[in-house]
């Protein structure tokens, strides 16, 4: 999908076909829509996560058993490890709130990203933080949907 210009704020949704399921399946679905953002954007994740973090990587990062530093010096491969570092990098340069059903422990604790239960209250959020007059790019089906400007 072309746009027109960059956009300072996204809500987005993983899409169909259980993509939405995990945190980690859910997170990919960023890596499409980078390319429509600019530095400083917030990105809303609507993802169930109704089975929970997905990957190894991410459930031994939320259970406070691999950590940041680790992830640079492991000699093996884990599974979904290049996601979870995305995640960080990405959590650097963007806000991400995360609308899903897992425990606020996890995602803002452990993660270090916003959590928020509703959509609405991720609406508020990113209306208070990039202007109410922000446009909001929505992007459906975004691990299906690839941005450029």
């Amino acid at each position: 999908k072309t746009i027109a210009e960059k956009a300072r704020a996204a809500i987005i949704s993983p899409g169909r076909n259980r993509v939405g399921e995990t945190l980690s399946s859910s997170v990919k679905s960023i890596w499409n829509i980078l390319g429509g953002l600019r530095d400083k954007s917030t990105i809303v994740l609507l993802a169930e996560c109704g089975e929970g973090l997905g990957a190894e990587a991410f459930k031994l990062y939320g259970a406070g058993r691999l950590d940041s530093e680790d992830l640079s010096r492991l000699s093996k491969y884990i599974e979904g490890l290049e996601d979870l570092v995305f995640l960080q990098e990405i959590s650097k340069a963007h806000e991400l709130v995360v609308v899903s059903a897992l425990p606020n422990y996890y995602i803002e604790s452990k993660f270090g990203l916003k959590s928020a239960k509703k959509a609405s209250d991720a609406l508020n959020h990113l209306l208070s933080s990039q202007g109410s007059r922000t446009k909001a790019l929505i992007v459906p089906q975004a691990s299906e949907t690839l941005l450029k400007v």
